[in-house]
């Protein structure tokens, strides 16, 4: 099953219907921040695992679906699939 958010993104003012199971989130001072949303388990850890290795910051991968959490620093990454 999909799940199916409405998101708005900030270079554009309308808002679109994405289907995702795999959403991406960067470690902030204010906490969890969603930066992307992705179809693919395969496409979201590497997308993530690229944004951590270019910038340095902390992101993790969530599925809520799928019971999947992976976390992903500058040490490496590490994942978790939750019963």
């Amino acid at each position: 099953m999909l799940l199916q958010l409405s998101i708005s993104t900030e270079q554009r003012d309308d808002r679109f219907l994405v289907q995702a199971v795999f959403q991406i989130e960067e470690l902030t001072d204010a906490g969890w921040h969603q930066t992307d949303l992705h179809q693919t388990r395969d496409h979201a850890l590497w997308h993530a695992r690229s944004k951590s290795d270019a910038d340095g910051h902390t992101y993790r991968v969530i599925s809520r679906e799928s019971g999947l959490v992976c976390l992903m620093t500058r040490n490496g990454s590490e994942c978790w699939e939750l019963d």
